[in-house]
């Protein structure tokens, strides 16, 4: 069987999510595939849940699931994204964590593995030190402003940090890893992401877009813009078919009519968190309700006169002399 090696990232709240990970990828994996997972989990893991991630193991022959604690590591770093939490910067030590492997894929808990990884662990590397997705949102709606921030030549190698391929063997030749340590908290808006960007600048290279299909780049994909970097059969192939479907922005554990979001509930079933499925809303319903108040006029002034919400007076302005 072909071995090969997947890291993913947790605290408490989101392991679930990662469990649905893992589950994704052994029910869409080619038979003679064995997943070698390696979960990192900060601290407030419970044994419990701890326990359901090894369940999983158990009960797939084809996969191990390997629980490293992440205690005493990456703790009170300065929180620099309203909701990216410090587990993603786990992956910063993945070459000291784990000495034998030359190369890993990277997972973050908030995608579903739709087909087998194999080609996308066997991508050539080269002598770059990673391998990605380019984040079309970043470059089309904020690019002088990140190009800036980071202090690089452009963003055209910029890439998501989401899901990644990541050549251990030439990060730990060169120190990437503590490079990237020494950056932690150094850019508001990003936890990892600009910082693997930073620091790699000139060694990444890009994977096949269907490896990361984002939600917040569906548009992109689906008006052929981001074919500044696929041609334009790729990304329609992506938008038909994602290998790996990652919902950057709203949650599929918080929306139930998110692109794709009906496959993740499948997979979250076969979990043993099934129990466990959060209380889910409509995003048509959000975003209707913003809607409406956008169009509401909460004050309006007219011939000296205020109204709130446009009819109703509440006082009147004192004519100057």
């Amino acid at each position: 069987m072909k071995k090969i090696p997947i890291a993913l990232a947790s605290d408490n709240n989101l392991i679930f999510a990662l469990a649905t990970v893992i589950i994704s990828a052994l029910e869409t994996k080619n038979q003679d595939t064995f997943y070698d997972f390696y979960v990192l989990c900060s601290k407030d893991v419970t044994a419990e849940n701890k326990d359901k991630l090894k369940f999983i193991e158990s009960s797939y022959s084809d996969c191990s699931i390997n629980i490293i604690d992440m205690s005493g590591q990456f703790e009170n770093v300065k929180k620099t994204h309203k909701y990216v939490t410090t587990p993603s910067l786990y992956k910063m030590a993945l070459t000291s964590l784990l000495p034998e492997l030359s190369k890993i894929i990277y997972l973050d808990t908030d995608v579903i593995v739709r087909a087998d990884l194999s080609e996308l662990y066997d991508f050539d590397l080269k002598d770059n030190y990673l391998a990605g997705v380019s984040a079309f949102i970043n470059y089309f709606d904020h690019y002088e402003r990140i190009k800036q921030q980071l202090d690089i030549p452009s963003l055209d190698s910029y890439i998501n940090a989401g899901v990644l391929l990541m050549n251990l063997d030439a990060i730990r030749k060169d120190s990437i890893d503590k490079q990237w340590q020494n950056l932690i908290g150094a850019y508001h808006g990003s936890v990892d992401q600009h910082i693997l960007n930073k620091v790699c600048y000139g060694k990444v290279s890009f994977l096949p877009c269907r490896f990361n299909v984002c939600q917040s780049c569906l548009s992109f994909l689906k008006d052929g813009k981001a074919a500044v970097f696929y041609p334009l059969k790729e990304l329609k192939e992506a938008y038909e078919n994602p290998t790996v479907f990652h919902w950057t922005g709203e949650k599929p554990w918080r929306f139930y009519d998110l692109f794709l979001a009906h496959e993740w509930l499948q997979y979250l079933l076969k979990t043993p968190f099934r129990n466990e499925i959060p209380s889910r809303k409509s995003i048509n319903g959000i975003n209707k309700k913003y809607k409406l108040f956008n169009k509401i006029t909460l004050l309006k002034i007219k011939k000296g006169k205020y109204y709130l919400l446009g009819f109703l007076p509440i006082w009147k302005t004192k004519n100057k002399r």
